[in-house]
């Protein structure tokens, strides 16, 4: 039987078996073995019922006898199931102490100056990884691209307008 996999948009392939698996739990395993798949999967087929829109598969009668193009949904579960924050604080906490040296070697900067002598009353981890986070930008020469301040107050919409990766403080006015 022949198969076409659309794993994204710029990852399509054919695959030939002998013969389909008799679960759905089945297709998932041979899928995963086949293609080194790992974690949970959505497999969505052609279904020509309806002029080919793709559906999720439910169980294995539904699919056409002899070629089937199969979609395969497997990036959402993998990026759902990272501890995104743990991992962004295990990396930046590995790099801390480095980021700091850098940091107070450019001895020119006013802004990360200011920004360094905050760890004289408090050089916490939190803190330290605040200002390394803070000085980036300006370390970066690119505040206005990189850094952007904005009110809890604000609509979300506008927090990150313009903004392709960069870092956003969100401040609480109750004072």
């Amino acid at each position: 039987m022949l198969l076409r996999v659309i794993l994204g948009q710029d990852d399509i392939r054919r695959i030939t078996i002998d013969s389909m698996p008799e679960t759905v739990i089945g297709l998932h395993l041979m899928l995963k073995n086949m293609l080194g798949l790992e974690g949970d999967l959505v497999v969505q087929f052609q279904d020509p019922e309806f002029a080919n829109e793709l559906c999720n598969l439910s169980c294995m009668s539904e699919l056409p006898k002899d070629k089937v193009t199969l979609k395969i949904e497997a990036e959402f579960a993998r990026l759902t199931s990272v501890d995104l924050k743990g991992s962004l604080f295990a990396g930046l906490d590995k790099y801390l102490l480095r980021f700091l040296e850098v940091y107070r070697a450019r001895s020119g900067l006013v802004e990360l100056n200011s920004l360094l002598s905050t760890l004289d009353n408090d050089s916490s981890n939190q803190r330290q990884r605040a200002v390394v986070l803070m000085g980036l930008p300006y370390y970066l020469k690119d505040v206005a691209k990189l850094y952007k301040k904005v009110q809890v107050t604000d609509a979300e919409e506008d927090w990150t307008k313009g903004m392709a990766v960069g870092i956003l403080m969100v401040e609480q006015n109750d004072r």
